[in-house]
């Protein structure tokens, strides 16, 4: 399954840059390992995409956790495009 993700700034230049190879998200989704994603820099003071976007080859690892009843999280890590 592919997934389009919104991410702040500060989160999407390590992941493009290729230093960061994890995410915590939600558990919104179904991540499973296999899956690929692209990253789509969100803009939050002009509430806008700012059309940069890295594209993720795929999830290799998935944890999930709950952190408080009712808030769970999960945590996956993933090979950066190369």
């Amino acid at each position: 399954m592919h997934h389009d993700l919104k991410s702040w700034p500060e989160n999407f230049q390590p992941v493009a840059d290729g230093v960061k190879t994890f995410d915590i998200r939600t558990t919104e989704r179904d991540f499973r390992v296999g899956d690929t994603f692209t990253l789509r820099e969100w803009d939050p003071k002009a509430n806008a995409y700012t059309g940069r976007e890295t594209h993720v080859m795929g999830i290799t690892h998935v944890d999930k956790c709950v952190v408080f009843p009712g808030v769970s999280f999960v945590v996956f890590a993933f090979k950066p495009q190369v």
